[in-house]
């Protein structure tokens, strides 16, 4: 949950279905979520919802000192057995917000591709399944940004239960995309989510309890 040191951040956020098997990402929903600020100018309904930087990291809290993004939520697979994979995107400021192929959401719900769309800085392991039921998930990644080289670099981990009710835990990891090496700026420090099911199987779902940024 929220700390002194939260930054930003979004709480118990509505179910959203994922009836496909692309990268489905988390969107902003169409209607106001109590103490969310959603949807707003920046970020109106069914754009590709993201967690930034506030605008006073640019006054040096968040240059070359760590941050960290986390996600916590729930899947379900009550439709079919199906595995998820839950994957974290930078999005660039041009991006930010914006419904199409430049994009951080195209109208069909999948990752823009464009010139300026989102980089993908870390694919999850995969949840397992075995059954048909309902998994928690808590995601961590403390990032480095550098201002004056535009890079940004850092390491996850996680923690979920299984489908098979087994926990969970992956120790931290460098991001499996590995590092941005320059052109990075404060007002590009935008992360969101996607998740891919294995089976496009209604009623596949995923509900972010937390998407939050916060100082470190």
């Amino acid at each position: 949950m929220s700390s002194a040191n939260t930054m930003n951040g979004y709480y118990n956020l509505p179910s959203q279905l994922a009836v496909n098997t692309s990268a489905n990402v988390y969107v902003v929903p169409a209607s106001g979520t109590f103490g969310s600020g959603l949807p707003s100018p920046t970020l109106p309904a069914g754009a590709g919802l993201t967690v930034s930087l506030t605008p006073d990291a640019a006054n040096g809290w968040a240059d070359v000192h760590f941050f960290r993004v986390r996600a916590c939520g729930k899947v379900n697979t009550f439709g079919a057995a199906a595995t998820v994979i839950p994957i974290l995107y930078n999005v660039p400021a041009t991006a930010n917000g914006v419904i199409g192929a430049a994009g951080s959401v195209t109208s069909t719900g999948v990752v823009g591709t464009g010139t300026g769309a989102p980089t993908l800085l870390h694919t999850c392991a995969t949840i397992a399944s075995s059954n048909v039921t309902t998994v928690e998930f808590a995601y961590e990644w403390k990032f480095l940004f550098n201002s004056a080289a535009g890079s940004l670099g850092g390491y996850c981990e996680a923690s979920y239960t299984n489908f098979t009710t087994t926990p969970v835990y992956t120790a931290q990891a460098a991001i499996s995309g590995g590092t941005i090496g320059s052109g990075l700026k404060f007002a590009d420090m935008n992360f969101e989510m996607t998740f891919t099911f294995s089976a496009g199987t209604s009623p596949n779902a995923v509900q972010l309890t937390e998407f939050s940024i916060d100082r470190v």
